[in-house]
């Protein structure tokens, strides 16, 4: 869910192919809007037009909203656009919309320079795009283990996953408003193996909050579950290891739930919400408020 200034909400979904009211056959996404704090709702297809017949569409999670350098006080919207496995199609398919009326109308804008990315996994798909108080993009999209970005070096080169809880992340960076993405930090590794489903927040007093889940193979000793960690330096370093905040270590068996979206409050609390699977096999939903650890000076 994305909230935009003047109160709109955007929901992108996917609309799976075995949904009873799929008329596709096939999974495809789709663009929700609430001008009117979600009692009623339009929505709009991704594809099939723009895409090769029977396209997997998919889009990012969040939506970036920017001032419009033509018009005084007025703000642009931008959602990533692309598809699941794509083969050579997927590189051609990764496109920004665009809208000027908060969401109501969407045009097809410009194709941003990847760096010539290729996965199975979408550039713009399971992915979120935050714009920084400089005016850069952050951008974190999955990475499959069938990939060719998906070894990383010095951690385990002999890691074996046989489903997909194994992907990881990588973090892209735009400063030229999403015409050109490039890895940060030279390589874009984004924490480790099975960790994934990231949320920026930006706090109240300046900090950058990402929430996260470790999906498989938790390396900080706990269940699988919600982490976080803050950046001080709006987004420029993460460190993973000596940051993680452990939010939710409740999940039985080697793959679980997670997501979790995270809101901060008046006062300062945070209320994260996320899903776990218990020893009986059934998934379950809960919302936590927790508070940040003070910084040592």
């Amino acid at each position: 869910m994305n909230v935009l200034a003047d109160g709109t909400l955007i929901m992108p979904c996917h609309f799976l192919g075995v949904d009873a009211a799929n008329d596709a056959g096939y999974t495809y996404s789709k663009v929700f809007r609430s001008a009117d704090q979600g009692r009623t709702w339009s929505e709009t297809r991704i594809g099939p037009k723009g895409f090769p017949k029977g396209a997997n569409t998919a889009s990012d999670w969040t939506v970036v909203e920017i001032p419009d350098p033509e018009l005084a006080k007025k703000t642009y919207v931008l959602l990533g656009v692309s598809m699941q496995h794509g083969g050579t199609h997927a590189s051609q398919s990764v496109h920004w919309w665009k809208s000027t009326n908060s969401g109501r109308d969407w045009v097809v804008g410009w194709q941003p320079d990847t760096d010539r990315w290729s996965d199975v996994d979408g550039f713009f798909s399971q992915s979120v795009t935050h714009r920084l108080n400089s005016g850069d993009l952050l951008h974190v999209v999955r990475v499959d283990r069938t990939g060719p970005h998906w070894r990383l070096s010095g951690i385990d080169e002999k890691i074996v996953e046989t489903g997909d809880q194994g992907d990881r992340m990588m973090l892209w960076r735009s400063t030229d408003g999403g015409y050109t993405f490039r890895r940060q930090v030279g390589h874009g590794n984004f924490g480790s193996y099975g960790e994934m489903y990231p949320r920026f927040l930006k706090l109240d007093d300046g900090r950058l909050l990402l929430t996260f889940t470790v999906r498989s193979n938790s390396s900080d000793g706990y269940a699988l579950g919600l982490r976080a960690i803050g950046s001080s330096d709006d987004g420029a370093t993460w460190d993973f290891r000596h940051d993680r905040i452990v939010i939710d270590y409740q999940n039985q068996g080697a793959s679980g739930g997670g997501f979790g979206n995270t809101v901060q409050l008046e006062g300062g609390a945070l209320v994260s919400c996320y899903s776990y699977r218990r020893a009986d096999g059934k998934t379950h939903i809960e919302a936590v408020r927790w508070r940040l650890p003070v910084a040592k000076r």
